[in-house]
């Protein structure tokens, strides 16, 4: 879930003379790591028009990497096996769950089956998920709870955490927390488009002010009408 950034600057270091040149790349480099940072926060902004009520978790899983004179490729994802720092010492990635926001799939469970909450029956917390320990909570209750599928019913759909109602536990029975194979997800996220919208907005004037202040740090005359176009 990556998005890597083009533009005509070939043709902008044409007006450029040989020692304006010689400090091109600080100034490429410049751009697009306060490009890549600002898209990021932007991004960040932005999530919440697409996911609801994303967490601290998947907010701060949208990171990105720095550009270097030797390798001029600033990067913006969420945390993967191979980009970024892992939040708070978790195994999860989001990559793994906000690809398939980006572009629908099936998610498989990690051990037998994935829980998924019946929210007509249970209150999730504020992010529309399972508080966590309460499935070992309500396993560990077997006097109010109970997992599998109830007796008389012949349906794998009906595989779940169960709470017994009334007083005693005796008068109904409800599911709290389904047991499910897959789940499915459609697209919802348009990450690409994301990315490509912030980069528009930012890289142009971002580049600009970057070499203006590099080459006024060189001490460097520099003046150039050409302007950046046809970014990605």
């Amino acid at each position: 879930m990556q998005i890597s950034v083009k533009s005509d600057i070939a043709n902008f270091s044409k007006w450029m003379n040989a020692t304006q040149k010689k400090h091109l790349k600080s100034a490429i480099r410049n751009g697009l790591n306060e490009t890549a940072f600002q898209t990021m926060k932007g991004m960040r902004k932005d999530l919440p028009k697409f996911v609801d009520r994303p967490t601290s978790f998947t907010t701060r899983g949208l990171q990105y990497s720095r550009a270097e004179k030797t390798k001029l490729t600033a990067r913006v994802g969420f945390v993967s096996n191979n980009f970024g720092k892992p939040v708070g010492g978790s195994r999860t990635k989001q990559a793994d769950y906000m690809s398939r926001l980006a572009h629908g799939g099936i998610r498989l469970p990690h051990r037998r089956s994935i829980p998924v909450p019946i929210k007509k029956n249970y209150r999730t917390n504020k992010f529309g998920n399972i508080k966590r320990n309460d499935i070992n909570k309500f396993l560990s209750n077997d006097k109010k709870y109970f997992s599998g599928i109830p007796k008389g019913i012949n349906d794998s759909k009906a595989d779940g955490i169960w709470k017994r109602m009334g007083r005693g536990g005796r008068k109904n029975i409800a599911m709290v927390i389904a047991w499910e194979d897959t789940t499915k997800y459609f697209k919802s996220y348009p990450f690409g488009q994301q990315v490509k919208d912030h980069v528009r907005k930012k890289f142009r004037k971002s580049f600009e002010k970057q070499i203006q202040e590099v080459m006024k740090r060189k001490g460097i005359h520099y003046f150039s009408k050409y302007k950046l176009g046809n970014i990605l």
